[in-house]
């Protein structure tokens, strides 16, 4: 079981969907969401479809109980009992943002609530020490995490979603019958322009549409799920996240690389090197040094289609390898079994 009040990335509702296809005959999953949003991602459970006590109950069930973040909203609406909880593995399962930021408060609140508890971060980034804004307008260095926290990859159903949208198959169908487009499409979707560094992108994709003449550009704000997916899935290159600290790269780079489409990210050296020795992968985003560095691999993938070829075919085999649900969820299994 999986809790999460908001599920902004959609990770309780796909690490759920994941174990159900990848081991149906011994686990069964769900995932609970309170708070929907633009975004729209699927849910196996919606809390305000059942009353209270039914979720206490459901809850109560498990055998392992997943908080995706915060865990004092289900305590309090749901009453929920640590001492009910006791015998339960618990997990804190952390992504993105909330952990970067508000890390102290989590780990507070799942040692009053959770007792005996893992913690699991979905990110690289999340490994690293970043700059932490402070009340008065200063910044520290986040502490690294300890070697007892555990890593997990977002998942993402391959199959699945290339169902969604035109497969491998379908375009090279349409490739047959159809000249190559000329339209080379660049898609950023951010959903925070500040967290996903979007002022530079648009900045250097101004000057790369003067020099690119077939290059155009798209932004995706505010839009479901499905619809990103099938605007992505006729995307030439992904722009993905270029913030002001250190990062890897987001769960739509995964999506891309299902499309075998290319995806820009600055990839902190020091997350490249932990995914390398966790995973014994490479990473396959194109990274940059600066804006200048940026817009120079920007024309060069607006203008040769082998780049891109090569860099989106790079994308999948990664994403395959490391997001895909079967990795994903024998890692994940492995991690409830040492528990």
């Amino acid at each position: 079981m999986i809790l999460a009040t908001r599920d902004t990335g959609g990770t309780g509702y796909t690490l759920a969907h994941a174990i159900n296809n990848v081991c149906p005959e011994q686990h069964q999953a769900i995932n609970i969401r309170g708070v929907n949003n633009f975004i729209d991602y699927p849910v196996i459970m919606d809390m305000n479809d059942y009353d209270r006590k039914s979720i206490r109950e459901i809850t109560y069930k498990a055998d392992v109980v997943v908080f995706l973040g915060a865990m004092r909203p289900f305590y309090d609406s749901f009453r929920l009992s640590r001492k009910a909880l006791k015998d339960k593995k618990k997990i804190l399962l952390c992504m993105g943002s909330e952990w970067r930021w508000g890390r102290d408060q989590l780990i507070k609140q799942a040692d009053n609530l959770l007792g005996e508890y893992k913690i699991v971060l979905g990110g690289a980034d999340m490994f690293i020490s970043v700059p932490v804004p402070q009340p008065d307008g200063s910044t520290r260095l986040s502490e690294p995490v300890g070697d007892d926290v555990e890593y997990l990859p977002v998942v993402r159903s391959f199959k699945d979603i290339t169902r969604l949208c035109l497969c491998g198959q379908d375009k090279h169908a349409l490739e047959t019958f159809t000249v190559p487009k000329t339209r080379v499409v660049f898609t950023h979707a951010p959903t925070s322009e500040t967290n996903k560094g979007s002022e530079l992108f648009y900045r250097v994709v101004t000057r790369a549409l003067q020099a690119a003449p077939h290059m155009t550009f798209q932004s995706i704000r505010s839009r479901p799920w499905v619809t990103t997916l099938n605007m992505l899935s006729k995307s030439a290159v992904l722009l993905d996240q270029a913030p002001p600290f250190p990062t890897a790269y987001g769960a739509l780079s995964v999506e891309a690389g299902i499309f075998r489409v290319p995806s820009i990210s600055r990839v902190a050296p020091e997350c490249a090197e932990f995914i390398k020795r966790k995973t014994g992968l490479d990473t396959p985003h194109i990274s940059f040094r600066d804006e200048e560095d940026l817009f120079e691999k920007m024309v060069t993938l607006a203008t040769s289609e082998k780049h891109r070829k090569l860099f989106g075919d790079l994308n999948y085999d990664y994403c395959k390898a490391l997001h895909d649900e079967a990795p994903v969820v024998e890692r994940f299994l492995k991690i409830v079994e040492a528990m």
